[in-house]
């Protein structure tokens, strides 16, 4: 019984983090090298991705199932048709990131900033968690005026 409870447990675990090492290999020296990370169609499913600069990062057709962003920059990132079900993206910077045709199925967007996202045809959007809604729209119409004055006064664009 003992055996079995730990193969079991064994199998469980390597289920849950079942993302291809070479590829997570290939993020790291792209982001330590300080490249824009191309990670197309990469398994990655339930990296551990937290606090990490992906900047304008290519997940495009990427297997992110179960990843956690957390905390992390993906401001411009695309992500056209990757698996995002069941990701982290609490408080990550997502501004104008590309979720076309992405599997957003029970993500958690909670505290992200979302100023600029596309998502058209994103889809399996059940389970998908955002703040409550009154919530969530204050937050965008202060992050947008927070951009307007930005561009206005420090970039120099009227």
């Amino acid at each position: 019984m003992k055996h079995s409870l730990s193969l079991l447990l064994f199998f469980f675990v390597h289920l849950a983090h079942a993302f291809d090492e070479e590829d997570l290999k290939s993020l790291h020296v792209q982001v330590n090298a300080g490249q824009r990370v191309c990670a197309v169609e990469f398994n990655l499913q339930g990296a551990d991705l937290r606090d990490m600069n992906l900047k304008g990062a290519d997940f495009t057709g990427a297997n992110l199932r179960g990843a956690n962003f957390s905390h992390s920059n993906l401001a411009g990132a695309l992500f056209h048709r990757a698996n995002l079900s069941k990701v982290n993206f609490h408080k990550a910077k997502l501004k104008k990131s590309d979720l076309t045709d992405a599997n957003i199925n029970g993500a958690s967007f909670k505290g992200a900033y979302l100023l600029g996202i596309h998502y058209h045809h994103a889809h399996s959007a059940k389970g998908t968690l955002f703040e409550d809604k009154e919530e969530l729209l204050k937050r965008i119409t202060h992050e947008e005026r927070i951009y307007t004055i930005k561009e206005k006064f420090i970039v120099g664009k009227k």
